[in-house]
């Protein structure tokens, strides 16, 4: 909708220069008169020649591409023209540039379109982060020479969506392969209540939420009942959502990555038909999808653009919560995390006791310092049972190597 701005304060001025000439002399003649009806039509003839210039007034934009990738440089386009046969467009744009880190900015017009005249400017935008990105104009208004009036024209800018990059990966590493194939013959980790096989001798530390109370009464001694478990051959993903920091570029794209770790590894088990499901908490909100085939692809990935970075919520937490509520099943766990957290890494310890759970932990190093590192190497050389089930990913490039190592 168009609006029209009036300038209050030049009319104000106006106005008072009126009522000056007027109280001058009440009785104007000659050439002071023909003055005096050239300062009062100002107004009109001002607003006259900019409704007839708006009236012509056309403006194009142009993007390159409806649906960047990540890291595209994307050409925006903008064509101003003023098709009147008169002159007085004078134009002032400002643009809006939103985006992850408000890495970019496009510098405004301010101009005047004398009669049939364009103006073309060009602008090269790139997208380096996973996220929604608006683009385009905020506001467009015309004024006449004397900036009395203005005209604001309804504009509207661009949404974009980019999405991570999806990493192809040809294999697994072999501790994480041989696990996979394993579950596929054997059971899940979730205890089927209506398959009860018979009682055990309860061992200190065990769990007394299925104790066996008659055995215990008529034995003196606790047993605990054990049942069947459930079939889920398949892999669970889970994804490290803590963030500590302000999201500057060198954060942002160590998400990215994180999140491209995930993307590449649910991708990877969906085209070999393993059942999988992927889980996240931030602390506000929590993301799991699942699927078993490359169909369901399509609506993990579109998702993945909402999965937000935020909060201290330890995915050993969401792990250990989910385990009791009965959302993990699988006996393949895999986390893919930024922070070498020792509780985390301690999950795919062999020695942890979790019986046939398999525990895998994909360690992203981008953005990490040289001295971080070399600390995380000496804890997994005092720890020499973990190599197997430890990946470390360096940087976003290097994420199909470590994955396939």
């Amino acid at each position: 909708m168009t609006r029209i701005r009036v300038n209050s304060g030049a009319v104000g001025a106006w106005l008072f220069g009126l009522a000056v000439a007027y109280l001058a002399g009440m009785s104007l003649s000659g050439v002071l008169f023909y003055a005096f009806l050239l300062y009062l039509s100002f107004p009109l003839l001002a607003f006259f020649f900019l409704l007839a210039a708006f009236a012509r007034f056309r403006y194009f934009e142009y993007f390159s591409t409806d649906h960047p990738a990540k890291g595209e440089a994307v050409t925006y386009r903008l064509t101003l023209t003023n098709e009147s046969p008169l002159p007085g467009a004078f134009v002032d744009v400002n643009f809006l540039a939103f985006g992850p880190a408000s890495t970019f900015r496009l510098e405004g017009i301010s101009t005047a379109l004398r009669r049939r005249e364009s103006l073309r400017r060009e602008y090269t935008i790139a997208f380096p982060f996973r996220g929604v990105y608006k683009v385009g104009m905020e506001r467009l208004q015309v004024s006449d020479a004397l900036s009395w009036f203005a005209f604001r024209a309804e504009v509207w800018y661009r949404t974009f969506y980019v999405y991570p990059r999806v990493v192809e990966l040809e294999r697994v590493f072999s501790a994480l392969q041989n696990s996979v194939e394993t579950s596929g013959q054997g059971r899940g980790l979730l205890a089927d209540y209506t398959l009860f096989t018979g009682l055990r001798e309860y061992r200190p530390g065990d769990s007394v939420r299925h104790l066996a109370w008659k055995k215990f009464a008529a034995a003196g001694r606790p047993f605990l009942k054990e049942y069947e478990t459930t079939s889920w051959p398949g892999v669970e993903l889970y994804l490290d959502l803590r963030r500590s920091e302000e999201p500057g570029p060198a954060v942002l794209e160590r998400e990215d990555c994180s999140i491209e770790i995930l993307v590449a590894l649910y991708n990877h088990f969906l085209k070999r038909n393993v059942p999988v499901q992927a889980h996240a908490a931030n602390g506000r909100e929590r993301f799991d999808f699942s699927g078993s085939g490359p169909a369901a692809f399509a609506r993990f990935y579109k998702a993945t653009i909402a999965v937000d970075f935020e909060g201290d919520v330890s995915p050993v937490r969401v792990f250990e919560s989910d385990r009791y509520d009965r959302r993990a099943a699988a006996s393949t766990v895999v986390v893919v995390t930024h922070a070498f957290d020792p509780d985390l890494v301690e999950l795919a310890a062999p020695d942890r006791g979790t019986g046939a759970l398999s525990v895998f932990v994909v360690v992203n190093q981008s953005g990490a310092d040289e001295a971080e590192k070399e600390r995380q190497r000496a804890y997994l050389r005092a720890r020499p049972g973990l190599a197997a089930r430890l990946v470390f990913v360096e940087r976003p490039e290097a994420i199909k190597e470590s994955l396939e190592r």
